[in-house]
């Protein structure tokens, strides 16, 4: 029950951050939506030592093979983040989330070849599922506030996409890993840690590339922040989930959020409906529980 309820949180959070994240680039570049979250992901530190002092009284500690794995996991998000964010600037939301809901295929599979996890041949299907639901959202329409020939666009699109895809499954089977070393909170820590370093080299690169980085914006920074919160929020929830159980029980529910995401994004960011899309979003989420229950 502890577990489901973990879980749960988790994917309504996860729901809703990039909600959050769509909002704030209407006001600021994808370069400086990064450097607000992981700034704001610094300022979390504090916050996570004194959870730590409270709920871990007994003491912890920042284990070698935690910071190293949290050095691994970071290293994903970044390469995730920077070219998630690229794409979501200029393509529907709905399109990238549906999209980069594949990453549990890439977190199943990991699972089985390096966590040593059994395979199941009935998950064959629902990797199968998985893959038309893909296909039918990128065959769906694109919009852009850019102009660009369609089929330049697409595969512009698909090729960051796939490679945030596969980077998101991959911090699954990390994260597995580190917990087999530490608490989820003092990964958590680490992580954030390490997202001090990634702040400092990520707006070095971008000050040497010429990106302007006023960061002024007021509602780009509300947004991030409530993006971060909720990032945090299913992030830790997710931890504590993966200490529980396996890992394709927790990413195999915790995928869902795309049709969260897809419903909210209609609602609050006033996309166009699109069948195709929702009936590539529907096929792949369909999938993955073939994935999770069978």
């Amino acid at each position: 029950m502890a577990t489901d309820l973990l879980i749960l949180i988790s994917l309504l959070a996860w729901g809703a951050w990039g909600i959050f994240e769509k909002k704030a680039l209407d006001s600021a570049s994808p370069q400086e939506i990064c450097i607000a979250l992981f700034t704001l992901s610094v300022l979390q530190i504090p916050v996570l030592l004194l959870l730590l002092s409270l709920l871990q009284p007994g003491g912890w500690q920042l284990a070698p093979p935690v910071m190293f794995w949290s050095l691994v996991s970071g290293s994903g998000y970044v390469v995730a983040v920077l070219s998630y964010l690229v794409v979501l600037k200029h393509v529907d939301a709905s399109f990238v989330y549906g999209f980069t809901a594949g990453y549990p295929v890439v977190a199943v599979l990991g699972a089985i070849l390096i966590l040593g996890e059994p395979f199941v041949l009935s998950r064959l299907l629902g990797i199968f599922i998985v893959v038309g639901g893909i296909y039918a959202i990128g065959s769906s329409p694109l919009s852009s506030t850019k102009k660009a020939e369609p089929d330049s666009k697409r595969l512009w699109a698909m090729s960051l996409l796939v490679l945030t895809t596969f980077c998101f499954g991959m911090r699954g089977v990390v994260d597995k890993i580190a917990v087999n070393y530490g608490q989820p909170l003092e990964i958590f820590l680490g992580k954030s840690i390490w997202d001090a370093l990634f702040l400092v080299l990520i707006f070095v690169v971008f000050k040497r590339r010429g990106y302007d980085l006023p960061l002024r914006s007021g509602r780009m920074w509300f947004y991030c922040f409530l993006s971060s919160l909720m990032l945090s929020v299913g992030g830790i929830s997710y931890l504590f989930a993966m200490n529980r159980c396996a890992v394709s029980y927790v990413v195999g529910i915790t995928s869902c959020y795309p049709l969260i995401m897809y419903a909210l994004a209609l609602v609050f960011l006033k996309e166009r409906f699109n069948r195709l899309r929702l009936c590539g979003i529907v096929l792949l989420i369909s999938g993955l529980l073939v994935i999770r229950f069978c």
